[in-house]
């Protein structure tokens, strides 16, 4: 049988960058011709996996089976060096060091074999991650709300895919993670070994956004999670393997059960510029690194991701995975809620979907860097966390939601949702509205409308199971004090401006007009 290579590989390498180079393939297997059995799923599953699959309505396939080690072990005695492995995609990526492939072409469990690039072992660290952050970023999305109410993220679980965790462990913002033993795993897939906390700052200052929790310092979105750490960005160069490396740590993540993962990684142009992705890619499932994330919501997943920080550049629009179908993609906004220019921007709109899917703040976000020290910045990388602690929240608040019903919701409470847009797509959500459009569907009886709180001295929420096309409210002496026209079924009205006492409310909804009473202390 003659190996079927995908590309072509009739170029010359050249040598003259690097004092060695190293070269890529993606090996595709016919077959796994596994011994497990799909009805015993405990046996390469566990149970925390087998568990969200089952809420989610998620089948239990051949994709879960382990790859098989037979052939694995085969290419490796012909002098391949496993770099990663895939069981979705029944793939593994081999290197080496003269771009041989001998011995392995007579395989016939072997489907195809792709080339990936090359990658310079001597080549000069490029430290390409400089992203930023903004403060007041829970005050924006309002997750303060769900705090109180006592939804911090516990018993919740978040892989993190970044670049590497420098200082995660001593830094004192982390102490709770440590001494509660919420870290509960951590992977370095491109060095092949746990992560030594030696590496890159920019996934130390992603988690903080999220798992930070010093009083009156700094606390994250989602301070009482679990998390596990995985690496999968090779910081000194851009290679189309780490793409394998994401893949990898998405099915670490479902062996382990996780429920989100976050990553503000994204892929666009690489070093071997042939390599690289074109726009027509970005079609929700294209890239490989896009069909994982896809496959990795099939499995019960939850993945939100940044849009990129392409928005000013050449390149402009999001970049991979951010353009898959099932992931929440997030853009940023400045503490004013105005589009942040350096946000990528989405693609109008492919598949009939919006990208980005939400927003929160980019711009002079607060962080905590390598050092242990907070600080100011801008980027992406930094909007995506703090909604993946917002969708964390509302898990643990609605356990037994699916993804799909708490994503809704918090489109449905964003700021933008009534005229989405490929800048900013909904908006910024808000997590009360979201935990409300989440609860009535229990609470609330047609053609009632709930009213919370009643009395109230501030604010008052209306929540409908018909869009509210009208709000107005009047004073005893029938005197108009307040009018809206929200078009939504949960709207918000600011009531401090008036005075104490009774006033009369009228909303109109399905054409319907409701008047109840509300009471202002």
């Amino acid at each position: 049988m003659k190996v079927r290579l995908i590309v072509c590989l009739l170029f010359t390498f050249s040598f003259i960058s690097y004092s060695q180079t190293e070269y890529h393939f993606l090996v595709h297997f016919r077959f796994k011709k596994s011994s497990l059995d799909l009805s015993n799923p405990n046996e390469f599953l566990s149970e925390k996996s087998i568990l969200i699959k089952s809420i989610q309505n998620a089948a239990i396939d051949s994709s879960d089976l382990p790859l098989n080690t037979n052939f694995i072990n085969a290419i490796k005695e012909q002098n391949q060096v496993l770099e990663a492995k895939s069981k979705w995609f029944n793939a593994i990526v081999i290197s080496n060091l003269d771009s041989n492939l001998k011995g392995i072409e007579s395989f016939d469990f072997i489907r195809s074999v792709e080339y990936l690039g090359q990658r310079g072992l001597n080549k000069k660290t490029n430290n390409k991650l400089k992203y930023g952050v903004s403060e007041n970023q829970n005050k924006l999305t309002n997750v303060n709300f769900l705090h109180n109410l006592g939804y911090t993220g516990d018993g919740v679980s978040i892989a993190v895919i970044d670049a590497g965790f420098k200082n995660a462990n001593t830094i004192l913002f982390f102490n709770s993670l440590f001494i509660e033993n919420r870290i509960l795993g951590n992977y370095d897939f491109v060095n092949n070994r746990l992560v030594n906390y030696n590496g890159h700052s920019h996934g130390t200052s992603v988690l903080s956004t999220m798992a930070a929790n010093s009083d009156k310092s700094y606390i994250g979105s989602a301070p009482n999670s679990n998390y596990i750490l995985l690496v999968s960005e090779d910081v000194n160069q851009e290679n189309l393997i780490e793409e394998f490396h994401f893949i990898e740590a998405l099915e670490y993540a479902d062996s382990f059960g996780v429920d989100i993962i976050n990553s503000s990684l994204g892929y666009s142009t690489f070093d071997t510029f042939e390599l690289s992705h074109a726009k027509d890619e970005l079609t929700g499932d294209s890239a490989y690194i896009s069909k994982a994330c896809n496959f990795a919501s099939k499995k019960g997943m939850l993945i939100i991701t940044s849009t990129g920080n392409y928005g000013a550049s050449a390149w402009k629009n999001i970049s991979f995975p951010a353009d898959a179908d099932s992931v929440v993609t997030v853009g940023s906004v400045n503490e004013l809620n105005k589009y942040s220019e350096f946000s990528s921007n989405g693609i109008p709109i492919y598949n009939g979907l919006i990208k980005p899917n939400l927003c929160s703040i980019g711009e002079s976000i607060a962080f905590v860097n390598g050092n242990g020290q907070t600080q100011l910045g801008n980027g992406t990388s930094f909007s995506a966390p703090q909604i993946t602690g917002l969708f964390a929240c509302l898990k643990q608040a609605f356990p037994n939601k699916n993804n799909w019903e708490l994503k809704k919701a918090l489109e449905e409470s964003a700021s933008n949702f009534n005229t989405p847009d490929s800048l900013i797509g909904f908006g910024v959500p808000d997590a009360e509205k979201a935990y409300w459009i989440l609860n009535k569907q229990s609470d609330l009886k047609e053609p009632e409308q709930l009213i919370f709180p009643n009395p109230t001295s501030y604010s008052v929420m209306l929540i409908n199971k018909n869009n509210i096309s009208a709000v107005k409210l009047f004073n005893l002496e029938g005197r108009l004090v307040y009018e809206n026209y929200p078009n939504s079924t949960v709207f918000k009205i600011n009531v401090s401006f008036l005075s104490t006492g009774v006033f009369i409310l009228k909303t109109i909804s399905n054409k319907k007009e409701l008047v109840q009473k509300i009471m202002i202390y």
